[in-house]
């Protein structure tokens, strides 16, 4: 992938509770790795440009758009936009199909690789999944 410095991407990572992991998961940590050469943007801080909206959690199973319930936004507590990663954190989540976007500026022209996305429970890490790694150009 080719992109040009000082471009915004938006990252979307998809995160999916399949059928055979049970009906949830207990206290759920992602962890998404920023590409060296890139920094996420901290909607959160003043001195960020209203370019669009902060990160965002949404709910994209097409059966049960809200959770069985009704309601589902408020199983993802917390988010961390740090220097290194973007890190999101629940409490509880339950079997369904979620989207987690986020905003990265390309800033350093070169090649790099990019880590993969990993997702775990804090007090049970052998339960745990990852996307694939890669390698991405910034250009001048």
């Amino acid at each position: 992938m080719r992109i040009a410095l000082g471009l915004l991407l938006l990252i979307v990572a998809l995160i999916v509770i399949a059928r055979l992991a049970g009906r949830y998961r207990l206290f759920a940590r992602l962890e998404d790795p920023l590409p060296a050469g890139c920094e996420a943007v901290d909607r959160s801080l003043e001195t960020t440009s209203v370019v669009n909206q902060g990160p965002q959690m949404e709910n994209v199973d097409q059966e049960q758009p809200w959770g069985r319930y009704g309601w589902g936004g408020w199983w993802f507590r917390h988010t961390e936009i740090r220097d290194e990663k973007v890190a999101l954190f629940a409490d509880y989540v339950p079997r369904d199909t979620y989207e987690y976007t986020y905003l990265i500026r390309a800033s350093v022209p070169c090649q790099f690789f990019f880590q993969p996305t990993t997702a775990y429970e804090m007090y049970f890490p052998e339960v745990w999944g990852r996307s694939d790694g890669g390698t991405f150009r910034v250009a001048e």
